[in-house]
């Protein structure tokens, strides 16, 4: 009456009825789909992805390890960067403006942001894009797979 589902006795199935003879078991007797149809009126697609999801989360662990090496790796390039502003603004006084570099102004060397340059283009560039790319990628998956649900809609 006032129970909740979780309270409720479930009864077994019936047996199925037996068959009539010279017929196979098999024929004449419907059996229910085991493994489709759910007490919890959850469709056959969730059924789907509550399995999938397992691969998701795996996947959405080794993603998120990577980004997180990634994002360190990262920082620690951008604390080179603000170490070569550092010495520029120590060694030289400034930072060179354009306009003085076209005059022909002597130039003061920073071999840290010489050094840091250099990588760039073949390291830090390609790090910046696996950090987007595995952002993006966590984002899909944890909306494909559903782990971003609230749980109210569960």
């Amino acid at each position: 009456v006032g129970l909740c589902r979780r309270h409720t006795k479930k009864t077994p199935n019936p047996p199925p009825p037996p068959s009539a003879p010279g017929m196979m078991p098999s024929e004449g007797v419907q059996r229910p789909l085991v493994g489709i149809v759910n007490d919890d009126d959850e469709s056959p697609m969730d059924q789907v992805m509550d399995r999938l999801g397992g691969l998701g989360e795996t996947a959405n662990r080794a993603i998120s390890t990577i980004v997180a090496i990634d994002f360190f790796i990262v920082l620690f390039f951008l604390g080179w960067l603000v170490v070569s502003v550092g010495y520029q603004f120590a060694v030289c006084g400034e930072l060179t403006p354009p306009e003085a570099m076209d005059a022909g102004a002597a130039v003061c060397a920073n071999p840290v942001y010489e050094s840091w340059y250099a990588l760039w283009t073949p390291v830090v560039q390609p790090l910046l894009g696996i950090l987007f790319l595995g952002t993006i990628a966590q984002a899909t998956i944890n909306s494909i797979s559903g782990s971003g649900k609230e749980e109210g809609r569960k």
